[in-house]
Order: structure tokens, then sequence, then C-alpha cells
């Protein structure tokens, strides 16, 4: 779902002629095709439909930065397909990566590079057969269970350079900022009825949050990102989401006890 809310976002900021200037195009490979690319066995020819311009949305090798999020014994990290440096990126949360755990790393990046070969062999751009791998200097979790967060976050600030000094004490703001964004998306196609009339209240806002979250990740990838700052600028909005998450969870029970 999240992968999901980035592609939009960026859509949509694009047909507006709102992204930021320089800002680098990225695509975010839904959880199905991570699966697929984990397959140590999988013919290449058979699935080049997946980075197809028909199920992208473009053609895949005009994007500057791909983002694959990977579940690997229950840990979550990240590769990125580089393709403005040449290189494919692995961010690890975690302190060690296992022999078990880099297997599968090359595993997805060898489908990847695969698949990609299948679908784009004319591209001039660059050659991904010889793409190396490289493993990025990235904050660590303190706590197993952080790994998702860090690797949320990992896919809104990462521009193939760097990432905002942040740690794990951080966490508890981005999960704020994560949430926030999550079920507070202006586009989202479902919301409770309790959701929709805070989105429709605060529309402009919250478009106005996205922009300058746009902002932030892309001008500051190297210098510390003060969450708290910025929630506290937007107070008023922050609070009323806590409030809409009690209501909307008490509006849930009704219902699930409605149904009993």
């Amino acid at each position: 779902a999240y992968c999901k809310m980035l592609i939009e976002d960026q859509l949509q900021r694009s047909n507006l002629g709102k992204l930021v200037p320089n800002e680098v195009i990225k695509y975010y490979l839904r959880s199905d095709v991570v699966g697929l690319l984990t397959d140590d066995e999988l013919f290449h020819s058979d699935h080049k439909s997946v980075f197809s311009e028909i199920r992208v949305g473009f053609r895949l090798e005009n994007a500057g930065l791909v983002f694959i999020p990977c579940l690997i014994s229950n840990q979550w990290l990240l590769i990125v397909a580089n393709f403005i440096d040449c290189r494919f990126d692995v961010l690890n949360p975690d302190k060690v990566t296992s022999d078990e755990t880099k297997k599968v790393i090359s595993t997805i990046i060898h489908n990847f590079k695969g698949i990609f070969m299948q679908s784009y062999s004319r591209t001039c751009r660059f050659n991904i057969r010889i793409f190396p791998t490289t493993y990025v200097e990235v904050p660590k979790q303190k706590f197993r269970n952080d790994s998702g967060v860090f690797v949320l976050w990992f896919l809104q600030t990462y521009n193939g350079i760097g990432l905002p000094n942040f740690s794990h004490v951080d966490i508890e703001a981005i999960r704020e900022v994560l949430l926030f964004q999550l079920v507070c998306f202006p586009y989202n196609e479902e919301r409770l009825p309790i959701a929709k009339k805070f989105v429709d209240k605060y529309f402009e806002s919250l478009l106005q949050v996205t922009r300058e979250l746009k902002v932030i990740a892309a001008v500051n990838s190297r210098r510390f990102l003060v969450l708290k700052s910025y929630i506290s600028r937007r107070k008023h909005l922050v609070l009323s989401i806590r409030m809409l998450y009690l209501f909307s969870f008490c509006d849930l029970l009704v219902q699930s006890s409605q149904l009993m």
C-alpha cells in the first residue's frame, strides 16, 4: 500500500506540473513482483511483462531509481536499482547481513537484471548486466521489529546518494509521519466515513504536507531531519489524526458488534 501511495503521489504531482526541480523519477516494486524475484529458478523470458510500459506506466529504463523492498527472514531491507550511477544499492537497517540474506539479495538482483534485459534489450542508457552491488551505510535499527519503519523511511528519503541522519530515537516521530501520510493520503481510493470527512476538511493542507515532505527529502538528504519540529508545525493536523485513529477504531468495533 505504501509503495502504491508513493507511485500515485509522483504521478499526480507530475500531472499537475508540481515535481520538485531536478527531482529523480522513482518506481517502487510491489510485493508480488518482489516475491517473484526471489525464485532462484525463474525463467526471465516468461515474466518480462512485469517491467513493461503498460504495467509500470512509463518505460522503466527512464527511471532514476527503482526501489525493491524485501522481507528476508522476517527482516526488511531495501535494494535499489540505481540507474543514475549504474549499480545496485543495498540498504539494510540490521547491523549484520547474514550469508543467507546475501544469497537472497544476489538472487533478486540476478532476476531483476534478467527480466530487465528481456524487457529493454535495446536500451542504450546503460548495461545493467555489469552493474556492481554496493552496500550503503545507513542508520541501524535497535530493535528487530523496527526494520519495516526504517525501510519505509528509506523509500521516501533515499536519493541514490545518501540519507538523512536519523536513528532509533526518531522512530516514534517517523511512525507518526508515515501513518499520517498513509491514512490521510488525499488520493486514497477508499476511506472510513470519519477519515473521508477529515481529508475533505484538510485536503489542501494535506497536499501541502506531501509537497513539504518531498522537498525536505530532496533538499536535506545529507542533513539531520528534525521530524518533531515538523510535526509541531502541523500540530493541529497531527492531533486531529490521533483522534481520527481513536474514532476509527471505535467505529470498527461498533461495525463488528453489529455483525455478530
